[in-house]
């Protein structure tokens, strides 16, 4: 499906010819089917079979919602919390969250704790944000398991601090991937909170966070390994998470790195990586430039063009996102419960 090379269309009539196998979906949602509504939406949200259009992911997803769809009332209040097609409005995406979390779907529960906590959208109420929060972490949602157990943790949202009973929500949040909660599980264990201390409890939640892209867990990971504190010194592993948090674009860790590879702190220098990293981070780093001095004198030119262009190549594949608001929805915005 949708794999054929399409010919040139005739006429603006023929520019555009669902696929057989959602004709259906599209006779339903014509009809006034909102499950078929929703998945209108969905199709045109993926541009899957249609045009990617969400102008028409939030027409369909307003039909379904207005007919109690609980999925879709979540959906219009995305389009309006993220100003899809015009200007944000808070009230209104305020407004569809509570219909939609009245109606038993997750993350508009989730997503109006937040409104109601911040008073976006209407006024501050902590008291009605921690009962909606209390739910969708009841329900399952890691996202509202891990932010409840920081507000336990912490005495926020008119509670009182209780550490045992914000460990227990950051572990559930934890165990179902969470990488913040993953990261927050590890200082518990690291300081005694809620919990007692245990440094291999510590050592494993950490490490979950890290590979899982929490980039203070990584340069925590490093900073432990590369001091020896907390952890056995291992200069070896401290450059492994070094590199997970230098190729997230940490300015501090890519000098750290390019440092580690011409020292020799394992014993064997890479002037080449070392210059690598020292030229990914020269443009916000006088340290980057100074190890640079130092590295050059002892590298071929032909090394020297060849890290070069692999720096430039790395800068420009890693450049921080200049997408349209329209893109910046969440990415899994079908995919929640």
């Amino acid at each position: 499906l949708g794999c054929a090379t399409p010919k040139k269309p005739d006429t603006a009539e023929d520019a555009f010819q669902p696929p057989e196998s959602i004709q259906d979906i599209i006779d339903k949602a014509n009809a006034g089917d909102p499950e078929a509504q929703l998945h209108m939406a969905s199709l045109h949200f993926d541009g899957f079979g249609v045009e990617r259009n969400y102008e028409k992911v939030f027409h369909w997803a307003k039909k379904a919602a207005e007919q109690g769809q609980a999925r879709g009332m979540y959906i219009v209040a995305m389009h309006h919390g993220y100003g899809i097609g015009g200007e944000k409005d808070l009230v209104k995406a305020r407004h569809w969250l509570r219909k939609g979390a009245e109606h038993g779907n997750v993350p508009s529960m989730h997503s109006l704790a937040g409104m109601l906590a911040r008073g976006q959208g209407g006024e501050t109420n902590e008291v009605e944000a921690l009962k909606w929060l209390r739910v969708s972490a009841e329900l399952g949602l890691p996202e509202s398991q891990g932010i409840l157990g920081s507000v336990y943790h912490e005495g926020q949202w008119a509670t009182d601090k209780n550490p045992v009973e914000g460990f227990k929500w950051l572990l559930r949040s934890a165990e179902q991937g969470n990488p913040q909660s993953q990261h927050l599980t590890a200082l518990c264990y690291l300081n005694g909170s809620g919990v007692e201390t245990d440094m291999k409890q510590m050592e494993s939640w950490k490490v979950k966070a890290a590979e899982a892209g929490h980039l203070q867990a990584q340069v925590n990971m490093y900073v432990m390994l590369i001091k020896g504190e907390h952890l056995e010194k291992d200069p070896v592993r401290s450059a492994r998470f070094m590199e997970m948090a230098a190729r997230q674009g940490h300015v501090i860790a890519q000098e750290d790195l390019a440092l580690y590879y011409f020292q020799a702190s394992d014993g064997e220098k890479d002037l080449a990586k070392a210059f690598f990293w020292a030229s990914v981070a020269k443009d916000r780093s006088e340290k980057a430039k100074a190890i640079i001095d130092q590295v050059i004198v002892d590298l071929e030119p032909k090394i020297i063009l060849e890290q070069m262009k692999k720096a430039d190549e790395f800068l420009e594949e890693n450049k921080p996102p200049t997408e349209l608001p329209s893109e910046s929805l969440p990415k899994n915005l079908f995919k929640q419960k």
